[in-house]
């Protein structure tokens, strides 16, 4: 999956789907799918959400890019005996700087 630029300070509606992953083996398994990694199961918990049906990801709120600039997750796919079907898949998330912040300048001209 290709990095997903999304723009800090959004106004929504939340949750705020991304991207859908999805296995070739959903044809023949009924599958499960998770994320792991800060934002998602570690902290801060809760920014990023996955559907574990369908592998909607979502976020659940508004980013600050000055506070966390790059989100990078794995995406799990397992079967319902919980045995991993795929390999974890990275997911980057870069934050986009909407200019949110006056400019601070150290030397005076």
């Amino acid at each position: 999956i290709p990095p997903i630029n999304l723009p800090e300070n959004s106004r929504g509606p939340f949750p705020q789907e991304l991207v859908r992953i999805r296995s070739d083996r959903d044809k023949n398994l009924s599958l499960r799918y998770s994320v792991t990694g800060p934002g998602a199961d570690q902290p801060p918990t809760g920014i990023f959400i996955i559907n574990p049906i369908s592998g909607q990801l979502s976020v659940t709120k508004p980013l600050d890019r000055e506070q966390i600039a790059r989100f990078h997750l794995r995406a799990h796919a397992v079967d319902i005996n919980g045995n991993q079907v795929e390999n974890p898949i990275d997911i980057v998330i870069n934050v986009i700087d909407m200019n949110d912040n006056r400019p601070e300048f150290l030397h005076q001209v």
